[in-house]
């Protein structure tokens, strides 16, 4: 298939612009009519824009799911237009607390659905689920893709196969913002050995390639055991734990990535997830929390640019209320919806959605 997207037009250095975005986001249940700049991409006023889907797309969809959105959207002065904290305008009022999670059910399946991500052209959905390799249980990423003002069915990457019968789990897909480079966590069937893969394509919504091992280091340039990638926009900085609870970022550096870089939170973190700046993170940890929150719940910090530190991480009190296991997976280009995998009892895991209001 096609992309489906409109020819890109003239934008400032580093913005990604595409028309048909904000019909295509409805059918994730997240209303986000600036989304990626979209007003801006069409010299629109934002509320024309939410009304209906861009000329060309293929169909709209509504918030199916009830999910907390910013129905009345405009611009706001105090927005940051990349996820940050100022100077740009954007469709919700990125001081103020995010809504309380919504389920998503419009996806259909079984429970225990984690990590969900989007692409950047917001026509694929990835999630992590249970799937059948060879006749046995294997943890697998599966697609949805765009169609028909929803999702087509879902179908299973081709990952977990390691060629001599054995298995590996997959999780965790993170896209580059041309949609074509992925770069996913792979463990071994006893879940002891991690490493990150990539796969690559031509073209958005193309076929992916075989994966391959991409090499990540440690502070001390030793190989690195990454959980819970995020890759940046243009794929020169991967973001991931590892299993001592410490979050780091690691610069690409011609053949893989690193020596990483502690960021500084602590210990028991995992999951992190960046603003399109990389100047916002949210991630999950078990740290001790306020009370009388207890388990794996999200945290959010700041910084000043790319390469300076975090501030002290905040607890996000108006997401992880009600929950015992919460975190973080997709944030939006313009900061106003965090998607989110949890669950508020056992068992199962459920995909859910949080906006912030104008």
């Amino acid at each position: 298939m096609t992309d489906g997207r409109a020819p890109r037009v003239d934008t400032p250095p580093g913005t990604w612009c595409d028309p048909g975005m904000a019909s295509r986001i409805f059918r994730f249940g997240i209303l986000m009519p600036a989304l990626l700049g979209v007003a801006a991409c069409l010299g629109e006023d934002p509320e024309t824009i939410a009304g209906g889907p861009a000329p060309g797309d293929d169909g709209g969809a509504s918030l199916s799911d009830g999910a907390a959105a910013a129905d009345d959207a405009s611009s706001v002065t105090d927005g940051g237009g990349d996820g940050g904290d100022g100077g740009v305008a954007g469709p919700c009022n990125l001081a103020k607390p995010f809504g309380a999670p919504k389920k998503l059910t419009s996806l259909g399946g079984p429970s225990d659905t984690q990590t969900p991500r989007l692409s950047w052209d917001g026509q694929e959905l990835y999630v992590s689920r249970e799937v059948t390799v060879k006749g046995a249980p294997a943890a697998g990423i599966v697609r949805y893709v765009a169609a028909d003002g929803g999702w087509d069915s879902p179908s299973a990457l081709a990952v977990n196969d390691i060629g001599d019968g054995g298995l590996m789990h997959s999780s965790a897909l993170s896209l580059t913002a041309d949609d074509k480079s992925a770069f996913f966590e792979r463990t071994d069937r006893f879940n002891l050995n991690r490493g990150i893969s990539k796969l690559t394509r031509t073209a958005p919504a193309g076929t992916w390639s075989s994966p391959l091992g991409v090499t990540v280091t440690d502070p001390a340039g030793q190989p690195a055991a990454p959980t819970g990638p995020w890759i940046n926009a243009d794929g020169s900085r991967l973001y991931f734990a590892q299993a001592n609870g410490t979050v780091y970022q690691a610069a690409f550096n011609g053949t893989g990535y690193g020596p990483a870089k502690a960021l500084g939170f602590g210990a028991n973190d995992m999951n992190p997830v960046l603003s399109r700046d990389e100047k916002r993170i949210y991630f999950a940890s078990s740290r001790p929390h306020p009370a009388p929150h207890s388990g794996v719940l999200v945290y959010t910090s700041t910084r000043a640019s790319v390469e300076g530190d975090f501030a002290p991480p905040e607890f996000v009190a108006e997401l992880n209320e009600g929950f015992n296991d919460l975190r973080p997976s997709w944030v939006s280009v313009d900061g106003c919806t965090l998607v989110l995998s949890g669950r508020t009892a056992m068992p199962g895991v459920d995909v859910y959605v949080a906006s912030k209001p104008k």
